[in-house]
């Protein structure tokens, strides 16, 4: 059952957030070069590897110009990046992150 609520919600969600999806991209690349997704890999439920997407706010090639933490006003995070983390913004890809996980656990 709970898995089902999270697939449900996650589609919903990225249903509803589509706009921003659209939107969001664009602001990021106006902003700074390089992707518009941040991916690393993380370990997950049961040891299993996946990759955890968000949105890019940092510049590119962030961990070659500093620290792998960040700090409050760490300069490598970009105008648009500090909107998206302080809105949690950033945060959303990850409905596509419970979308995959759920249904690669289901195989």
């Amino acid at each position: 059952m709970k898995r089902l609520f999270d697939i449900v919600f996650s589609l919903i969600g990225l249903l509803l957030l589509l706009p921003l999806f659209a939107v969001v991209p664009f602001f990021i690349k106006v902003g700074s070069r390089g992707p518009v997704f941040f991916a690393q890999k993380r370990i997950g439920r049961n040891l299993k590897p996946f990759n955890l997407y968000k949105f890019m706010t940092m510049v590119h090639d962030a961990t070659k110009k500093g620290l792998s933490i960040t700090t409050g006003a760490d300069s490598r995070v970009t105008r648009i990046g500090r909107f998206l983390r302080k809105t949690k913004v950033d945060e959303l890809p990850q409905l596509w992150n419970v979308l995959k996980v759920k249904f690669i656990s289901n195989a």
